[in-house]
């Protein structure tokens, strides 16, 4: 038999009084209060990670080699493209050299042009009656230079040789009038003695009478005379031996003036010479730098200049040069309110914008340096720079390793530390009530 229900018939109160209650009106809160009980545990008790997104680029850790020209310049070739491998020694970039190129011809015509002269001066100090013998021009210099300098040597080594034989004639004539005046006073020398025994002899007759006193006195006037003579004669000898000894000394002046000469001329050359070859040397640097060379085996990146026939400044950075053994770092650029937080060794992920993360994956990374330092930033203003090595140097792409580059875009997301699931959704409210609590 069917037991029925009486309560449906009875009023609203005693109806609730009499019917059982439902069972979900209470299960219901209580499943509720265990649903926020677990959550809340599970949000006490699970951990986050605390992230600091960043953004940077890659770059190289090995020295790179920043290509630069020592001076103003007009590019003429450009044999290299962003990406390119080259090899130490290579083209990379050809200047106009046209003025360097100038420069070197003239010096090495300078330095031709005082060969030559020390040629000369070598010839005319070696042999100055035959100097053409030893004369040995530069091979530099042109046949015309050659013989205009060869004519010039001899000319001067004609010019002294007739100085010194007009100097040598006429102390042969000097000496001719010395030996002349010698043989005279000889001559006196030898008659003086007989006109002195002539005179004795016409004395001694004219004091026993037997010669006359004028005759005696012509006698004794003939010995004066003669040793007159003699005594003008010795005057005249020492005059000659004089004048022969003032030529000699100006045929010895004249050599040696001449040597002289030419000694000073060739030290001043040497010098010269010495300055030019150093000039020479500068020139030829100065040419050479006019071709900018790979100076190491790498990967030329951040190629500046694309235009034949533009001009570089002085220490431009015109290219770099990556080492082929070089491996790349991201440096990362961190804000102020995150370098406090950021330390060596933190775990890193670092996505690169080339290659999509989502599609191709992300690559590990671990912190290896933070900067002491701020630097300043044109949009970012005051940052610090980190640096993040790489697990690995690539990224799988459509079943191929893709190699990166230095230059590329990263966002480095670095792992500062942990944080409890609770602490995240009662931050924002907790610092709601603290803000808005200060509020005016």
């Amino acid at each position: 038999m069917i037991k029925q229900d009486h309560s449906a018939f009875m009023p609203g109160i005693l109806e609730v009084t009499e019917r059982a209650p439902n069972p979900v009106a209470w299960i219901l809160p209580i499943v509720l209060m265990v649903l926020f009980l677990v959550a809340g545990l599970w949000a006490w008790m699970s951990e986050v990670a605390i992230i600091s997104p960043t953004q940077g680029t890659l770059v190289p850790t090995g020295k790179v080699k920043v290509i630069q020209p020592f001076e103003i310049g007009v590019v003429r070739e450009i044999n290299v493209r962003d990406g390119q491998q080259v090899k130490a020694g290579d083209q990379l970039i050809v200047l106009d050299g046209t003025d360097s190129t100038a420069d070197l011809t003239r010096t090495e015509q300078d330095i031709a042009t005082a060969g030559l002269k020390l040629a000369r001066i070598d010839a005319l100090l070696t042999d100055i009656s035959n100097p053409a013998i030893h004369f040995l021009p530069p091979a530099e210099v042109s046949e015309r230079q050659a013989i205009a300098a060869f004519d010039a040597m001899v000319g001067q080594a004609r010019a002294q040789q007739q100085r010194v034989e007009t100097l040598g004639q006429e102390i042969r004539q000097l000496r001719a009038v010395r030996d002349g005046i010698a043989v005279s006073i000889d001559r006196v020398d030898a008659i003086l003695p007989l006109i002195t025994e002539r005179v004795e002899g016409r004395r001694a007759l004219a004091s026993d009478g037997y010669a006359t006193r004028t005759s005696l006195l012509e006698l004794e006037q003939e010995l004066v005379e003669r040793q007159q003579e003699r005594r003008q004669l010795q005057f005249d000898l020492q005059k000659a031996n004089a004048d022969i000894a003032m030529a000699q000394e100006r045929l010895q002046s004249t050599v040696a003036d001449f040597e002289e000469s030419l000694f000073d001329e060739r030290a001043r050359l040497d010098q010269e010479f010495g300055t030019l070859v150093q000039e020479r040397i500068k020139a030829e640097r100065r040419r050479d730098q006019q071709v900018l060379r790979a100076p190491i085996d790498g990967v030329v990146q951040e190629l500046a200049v694309t235009t034949i026939g533009g001009v570089v400044e002085a220490a431009q950075a015109l290219m770099k040069i990556v080492p082929d053994d070089s491996k790349l770092v991201a440096e990362v650029k961190l804000a102020n309110r995150d370098a406090g937080f950021v330390d060596i060794g933190q775990k890193t992920r670092i996505k690169v914008e080339t290659f999509e993360f989502t599609k191709f994956g992300a690559i590990d990374g671990t912190v290896i340096d933070v900067s002491p330092d701020a630097v300043v930033d044109e949009k970012l203003g005051p940052v610090y720079l980190a640096k993040v090595e790489l697990a690995q140097q690539h990224l799988t792409v459509r079943g191929r390793e893709a190699p990166l580059q230095p230059g590329m875009t990263v966002t480095a997301d670095i792992q500062t530390g942990e944080r409890r699931l609770l602490e995240y959704v009662l931050g924002p409210m907790l610092r709601y009530r603290d803000e808005s609590l200060r509020e005016r």
